[in-house]
């Protein structure tokens, strides 16, 4: 038999967790089946634990959930939950009103967690102790601590999880020492480092052979700063938004050639983006708020491989923009903030068969 995964968006209470009747009322395999269809973790947890015994034992055998916080988590419910060693992975969706639950206590629950692969937790560990305490799930594949106050010497805690394969870490304060700390978690192959005001210890991410996604938007990244990243083979994924790169550093990343999606909004790379034409595997792009022109869209225009294109606040004319009529495997256009008219873009709607959504102008 296979494991199942269900996702609750609460706690299992002990209150749910009480059956009278030793029956077995189908196969378990055929239990199981009925547990696969209904999907609804809540829905089992409340109600399908309460048809018998073999139900309940089978919930706690063969299923596994993810637990999404849509409100405030209640630790003292979370604690006493039957089926705590059951849960995989475990969310919370937003900062619940700024309230700041207990570090510690938090992560004690955790520790108990273990077949736990999976943490997000926005805006709630804040300090070094709860990041010390989150340093010790071992089996830990999947970790986003964005948005909190993690602390000088914090991230020392977060190398020790050598499973780790995805690291959010993003709108934190990161020093350089900790971004050479991270560089030695060579197994890491998704990392997010947005906002987080890095500067010259970008260099060290270049250690991170294995990266295929990598987030370094709000930053403040230089031409020759990024040029230090454009040796990473593997990566497909690259944001770096909001940034001050350059012709020169549009110039190191047209060397990742390797790239598929490529967020560069919000930088200064002007008539660098003819050194983007490289990149000849690239679907989607970013290039908003570069002031690229005309000029700079006629090259765009000839990577008619794109099928999703933003390039919002430009400096595009009716004219330039409608070279993107080219552009014939795109199914998303964001034109919005240039000098286009309705009827121009209406017309390019008309003419640009794949299309999925309507031209944003």
């Amino acid at each position: 038999m296979g494991q199942l995964l269900v996702s609750s968006s609460i706690a299992p209470s002990p209150q749910f967790f009480t059956s009278t009747s030793d029956q077995k009322i189908f196969p378990n395999d055929v239990c199981l089946e009925i547990l696969k269809f209904l999907e609804n973790g809540n829905f089992i947890i409340r109600n399908c634990s309460l048809i018998s015994k073999q139900f309940y034992n089978l919930i706690g055998e063969y299923l596994k959930f993810a637990i999404v916080f849509k409100k405030e988590i209640n630790l003292k419910s979370l604690a006493k939950s039957q089926y705590l060693n059951r849960i995989v992975s475990l969310k919370t969706v937003n900062s619940f009103d700024g309230s700041i639950i207990d570090n510690v206590e938090l992560c004690e629950i955790l520790q108990g967690m273990k077949d736990l692969k999976e943490v997000w937790i926005y805006k709630q560990l804040k300090g070094v102790k709860g990041i010390k305490k989150i340093g010790s799930l071992k089996q830990l594949t999947i970790l986003d601590v964005s948005y909190n106050d993690i602390g000088y010497g914090g991230v020392k805690w977060l190398t020790q999880l050598s499973q780790l394969t995805e690291l959010r870490i993003g709108n934190n304060s990161i020093f350089d020492d900790d971004i050479k700390m991270i560089s030695e978690m060579k197994q890491l192959t998704k990392l997010d480092l947005s906002n987080c005001r890095i500067m010259d210890g970008v260099q060290y991410l270049s250690k991170l052979e294995n990266l295929t996604s990598l987030r370094l938007c709000g930053n403040r990244l230089t031409d020759e700063r990024v040029e230090s990243i454009s040796n990473l083979k593997q990566l497909t994924e690259l944001y770096i938004g909001e940034n001050q790169l350059g012709t020169e550093g549009a110039k190191s990343i047209g060397n990742m050639t390797q790239l598929t999606r490529l967020n560069i909004q919000q930088n200064r790379i002007s008539q660098g983006v003819k050194y983007l034409e490289k990149l000849d595997r690239l679907t989607d792009l970013n290039i908003s708020k570069n002031k690229i022109g005309d000029t700079g869209v006629i090259i765009i225009s000839e990577m008619n491989q794109l099928t999703k294109l933003t390039i919002r606040d430009n400096k595009i004319s009716e004219e330039g923009a409608k070279t993107l009529g080219l552009l014939q495997k795109l199914t998303y256009l964001d034109i919005s903030d240039n000098s286009v008219s309705n009827v121009t873009a209406n017309s390019m709607q008309k003419n640009m068969k794949s299309l999925k959504y309507k031209i944003l102008f």
